[in-house]
């Protein structure tokens, strides 16, 4: 099983084992690294079919892997994520081992090992096309049926947001992309997730919980056209 391991000056503090989502903050969550560098909500870690993938949750400081500042980004094993002070070195004995079976491979009485070139190309060419299709497609939006938006607007036709970015964030907060009002309502109490074409919605924290069409929301759930999204006093309608 992957997992995380967690130093502070070279010394290992925690080892956390990812069996599914897990999120890095300052106050609660899987991995809590108290420091006043790390954001309450630093950064998280979501899995898809044995891929993991990182994703800042817009931090003051941000989230660096291997010395580079990134937004989201796939692991790979050895990976080394750095946040405030802390180190975090990702090992996934699967990918090890399968990149062992690979180049640890025995030598061939130094011949060169001839590999298939014209599949190598076929499936850099659908990797391509694949990116190119996604770039394609158009960003889902957010409509805000709330009663209050209704009437904020002059015009008298509904807020629509745009779901452009790879992870869009909701709440009363400055960070959040979709302003939600409400007292109970956290800084970043949800956010949307897009991967492909697909976008994933989850409950980020706060009193004021999560629900979609009136089913409450922990973990991230797939949305479907028209599905109604609530949280705090704001109600939407999600579009693709």
């Amino acid at each position: 099983m992957a997992k995380i391991v967690v130093r502070l000056n070279s010394e290992v503090i925690k080892e956390q084992e990812i069996s599914g989502p897990i999120s890095i903050g300052r106050e609660g969550g899987d991995i809590v690294l108290k420091n006043p560098a790390v954001s309450a909500r630093h950064a998280r870690i979501s899995v898809e079919k044995n891929h993991y993938i990182i994703h800042d949750m817009k931090s003051t400081n941000g989230t660096f892997v291997n010395r580079g500042r990134i937004a989201t980004q796939e692991l790979h094993h050895g990976d080394i994520i750095n946040i405030g002070k802390f180190e975090m070195e990702f090992i996934n004995p699967e990918e090890k081992t399968s990149k062992s079976d690979f180049f640890g491979s025995p030598d061939f009485g130094g011949m060169t090992m001839m590999l298939n070139t014209a599949d190598l190309m076929k499936g850099q060419k659908e990797k391509e096309a694949d990116v190119a299709r996604q770039k394609k497609t158009q960003a889902a939006q957010l409509y805000d049926i709330s009663k209050s938006s209704k009437s904020a607007s002059s015009s008298g036709a509904l807020v629509s947001y745009k779901l452009e970015k790879e992870t869009t964030l909701i709440g009363s907060g400055e960070n959040a992309d979709i302003k939600v009002k409400g007292f109970a309502v956290a800084s970043v109490a949800a956010a949307i997730r897009r991967s492909r074409d697909v976008y994933l919605m989850q409950f980020m924290g706060g009193m004021s919980k999560l629900k979609v069409n009136g089913e409450k929301v922990g973990a991230e759930k797939e949305l479907k056209n028209k599905d109604r999204i609530e949280i705090g006093s704001s109600i939407f309608e999600f579009h693709e």
